[in-house]
């Protein structure tokens, strides 16, 4: 309407990688809105919902590396022909007729690319939802609007590294199995973030030649992150029954960590612009944060700007400007930074 306009999106990928059995999977839903209350007075709203879901190969020269079985396997040896994974002569663990688990690859120091990238299941899932409203006032030459946004996340990943010990179906191997005593990682990620500003805006032309601009603003922004991830470690622990992949099913105690990050930062911030003849500029900016990373009765700093530019072209005329150099400008400033600390590090 001449009032109102809304936007709606439904999105979807599936990618299959060039890797067996990988794959990115993604999902979204997009709204955009927005109204004009009053002749002043005017809102707006966004929001995105966002689900992915992905199997990604092991990488450098981990067990479940297919990358790296890749590069060890011998030029003569087809790799096209070692998906056939029921051919005992490309099996990692086949149990023969007295039942004994043997690999029939060729390699005893590497693995079969094609079983490890079926057997080592790396995986994660993550749901997010992005989205912010906002409501502003704007008459003549003012303009206030205060903008409250939200980022929303939960991160899944898990890790599953098959139990096997095999020897070699090949005598010539027989001294060298291959072996994993089974590992499984999982751990959830969970954010929040809330950013919040209020800005106000006004812009004057004091004369033909002279305008100015002056902004003011406020800042808060909330930041709570928590994590917890478990792990059976085959280096260390190992699986008890293979291919159930469980916490309650490690050989000994579980590695756990779990954490609780939060911050919160504040701060005002303002800037002031003057032009004059479209030629001449300068301006000055000022921000204070107030964080609580730092150190309690120390968490202020302040960190301001001054800037100014020429457009020596601007009063320019004739072949100079029209055929060598149609714009150019000098242009000085002079900042200093602030930023606060990472999270209990004071």
């Amino acid at each position: 309407t001449d009032r109102s306009s809304y936007f709606l999106s439904i999105s979807a990928l599936n990618n299959t990688g060039v890797v067996p059995n990988t794959f990115y999977n993604k999902y979204s839903v997009r709204f955009h809105g927005t109204t004009k209350l009053t002749n002043k007075l005017y809102s707006s709203i966004n929001f995105n919902y966002i689900n992915s879901y992905s199997r990604v190969e092991g990488g450098g020269q981990s067990l479940g590396s297919v990358y790296d079985n890749v590069l060890e396997t011998a030029r003569d040896i087809p790799i096209t022909e070692l998906k056939d994974l029921n051919n005992i002569f490309n099996a990692m663990t086949y149990t023969d007729a007295q039942g004994i688990q043997r690999y029939g690859y060729y390699g005893a120091y590497t693995r079969n690319p094609c079983w490890v990238a079926q057997n080592f299941n790396n995986r994660a899932k993550t749901d997010r939802i992005l989205g912010d409203f906002s409501i502003g006032y704007k008459s003549g030459n003012i303009d206030v609007v205060d903008r409250l946004g939200v980022d929303v996340s939960s991160d899944r990943a898990f890790y599953e590294q098959p139990k096997y010990n095999a020897i070699g179906f090949d005598p010539l191997y027989d001294g060298i199995p291959q072996s994993n005593a089974g590992g499984y990682e999982a751990a959830t990620t969970n954010g929040l973030l809330l950013n919040n500003d209020l800005i106000a805006t006004y812009n004057k032309p004091l004369s033909d030649n002279f305008s100015m601009q002056l902004l003011g603003g406020h800042n808060m922004r909330l930041s709570n992150t928590t994590s917890l991830v478990g792990n059976i470690d085959p280096g260390t622990n190992g699986l008890i029954i293979p291919g159930y992949y469980n916490f309650d099913n490690a050989q000994g105690p579980v590695l756990t960590s779990n954490s609780f990050v939060q911050t919160r930062t504040i701060g005002l911030y303002g800037d002031a612009t003057f032009k004059y003849r479209n030629s001449l500029f300068f301006g000055v900016t000022a921000r204070n944060d107030w964080t609580s990373t730092l150190i309690e009765g120390n968490r202020s700093y302040f960190y301001p700007s001054v800037n100014a530019s020429w457009v020596f072209t601007e009063g320019m005329h004739g072949k100079i400007k029209d055929n060598i150099l149609n714009y150019g400008k000098l242009r000085a400033s002079y900042a200093s930074v602030g930023n606060g600390a990472s999270a209990y590090q004071n």
